[in-house]
């Protein structure tokens, strides 16, 4: 399986934020643009670092509660973002790369 990563070359946030520079990941990767409207992985994405870093575990029924969606809409999303590299399951705990 061939595998491309495209990045969009934005410019970075001026202001120190989690929320602008999440969104500018989110943007950079393309999870928060084309087709997809309401952004659902990008919410993913912020739910998830906010649970992880509040020392929380987070599985797509916590997402799914926590966002108000249905978990196989969560599980669609958490598949393509496990599939770009962003993030990865550990039995049915999500965890983002290169946070331990």
């Amino acid at each position: 399986m061939v595998r491309e990563i495209i990045l969009r070359n934005i410019e970075k946030p001026h202001m120190k934020s989690l929320d602008e520079d999440l969104l500018w990941l989110c943007d950079s990767f393309g999870f928060s643009s084309g087709r997809h409207v309401e952004k659902t992985a990008m919410k993913i994405i912020f739910s998830l670092v906010n649970k992880l870093s509040n020392n929380e575990v987070a599985s797509s029924e916590d997402l799914a509660g926590d966002l108000n969606i249905t978990i196989s809409r969560v599980n669609h999303h958490i598949r393509n973002l496990n599939d770009s590299g962003l993030l990865y399951r550990k039995k049915r705990m999500l965890y983002l790369r290169g946070v331990a």
